[in-house]
């Protein structure tokens, strides 16, 4: 997946791991901890700039949630 993902867009190596742990299913308060940012606004502000990058038009955590619940319906 992280091929795909980093074929189309520009995503950093730490983006991509962010938005595996989202398909995962982790808080962005256990991703903020994990990844070892202190500051409570930077996940988010990191979740708008994926989204932006990707140019999507709804939230990042939202985009996930629907291709990841799509694909389980297969």
């Amino acid at each position: 997946m992280s091929n795909t993902i980093n074929a189309n867009y520009d995503l950093s190596d730490k983006e991509i791991k962010i938005i595996a742990m989202i398909c995962c299913g982790f808080t962005p308060q256990e991703i903020r901890l994990f990844i070892g940012e202190k500051n409570s606004t930077y996940i988010y502000k990191k979740f708008k700039l994926i989204a932006k990058k990707m140019d999507l038009t709804m939230p990042l955590i939202d985009f996930l949630s629907q291709k990841t619940s799509a694909k389980q319906a297969q």
